[in-house]
């Protein structure tokens, strides 16, 4: 059960110590860690060439010739050298739980029509704003209260097309970093889109979903670490609500009116916080965006009833922890 743990970087040189040495108290460790650089500037190389003499983990690092403005090209020259079944992405700035490789090789043994999973993801950072706490919570999947069980089931299988259905309205899986896959899976996918610059794990897991299912790690898996000045802040709720209503008119049949109006009162709150921070023009794009996006324009001119959601959206396995 071989994993190799690819981590992009791009000017981390503050960051990626802290991120590797995550990785070495794994549960279960790696077979490997590569680092594919992204042509830094600020002495990431140097910083990652002193770990690399005292791994205890062996590490191979590779430069790309250019900048390439986003995570997917990085990731993508790192596992075509890949030879290990598993993947497990890791951004130079965020921190593996402890147990984060040991959870998703038990969750892929016991669903075993799963080739990719992610689990929980807790906020770090040096300030978090609060009304971004209470936006990212929203964020999971809460397998907790579908099954209504206190302590909530450690795995959750979520069906194919299931998980189609809920990425169609929001990136549950919040970051590359928590994204745990198959090689076999990523070659399928045609790996990431270099086109793609700040919604990367968003974009693979749509078209990840339509070839596998999916299982949910229902245990905190990794920290992200929440900045300002990260490539995903900055616009980065824009381009993912310019990304959703593509999306949605690519596959209209995939969602139903109470779906939108759930997520626009979701997009609504996000430009309320915004405008709280004094990001003005970010607060009056995102509602710009949202009053003129096709899929709002259809459902207005529709008014079409609100309905619930369905409750066979997630599965336990019978043997699950």
């Amino acid at each position: 059960m071989s994993v190799t743990v690819v981590v992009p970087t791009y000017n981390g040189a503050a960051f990626v110590a802290a991120a590797l040495q995550s990785v070495f108290i794994q549960t279960y460790p790696p077979a490997e860690i590569v680092i594919v650089d992204d042509r830094s500037t600020d002495g990431t190389r140097e910083v990652v060439h002193d770990i690399i003499k005292q791994s205890p983990i062996p590490i191979r690092a590779k430069v790309l010739p250019q900048n390439s403005g986003g995570p997917a090209l990085p990731i993508n020259v790192a596992i075509a050298g890949v030879t290990t079944k598993y993947i497990a992405i890791l951004e130079q700035d965020d921190l593996m739980a402890p147990r984060r490789l040991e959870f998703h090789l038990k969750a892929l043994q016991q669903c075993l029509d799963c080739e990719l999973s992610f689990g929980v993801v807790e906020l770090c950072g040096e300030s978090v704003p609060q009304e971004t706490r209470e936006l990212f919570s929203l964020n999971p999947l809460h397998p907790l209260e579908v099954h209504g069980v206190p302590d909530g089931p450690e795995i959750v299988r979520i069906a194919a097309r299931e998980m189609l259905s809920v990425l169609l309205h929001r990136n549950v899986a919040v970051s590359n970093s928590n994204l745990f896959f198959t090689r076999d899976l990523w070659r399928r996918v045609g790996g990431f889109d270099p086109s793609v610059k700040t919604i990367t794990d968003w974009n693979f897991l749509l078209s990840a979903s339509r070839m596998t299912s999916v299982a949910y790690v229902n245990r905190v898996c990794l920290q992200y670490h929440y900045s300002d000045a990260s490539l995903c802040r900055k616009n980065g709720w824009i381009h993912e609500l310019q990304y959703l209503d593509y999306m949605r008119m690519r596959h209209p049949g995939e969602f139903g009116p109470a779906d939108w109006w759930r997520q626009y009162w979701s997009w609504r709150a996000r430009a309320t916080a915004a405008f709280k921070r004094g990001r003005v023009a970010e607060a009056a794009r995102i509602l710009w965006l949202l009053i003129r996006s096709r899929a709002f324009l259809h459902h207005l001119l529709n008014r079409s009833p609100l309905g619930p959601q369905s409750d066979q959206m997630f599965e336990v396995p019978n043997h699950g922890g």
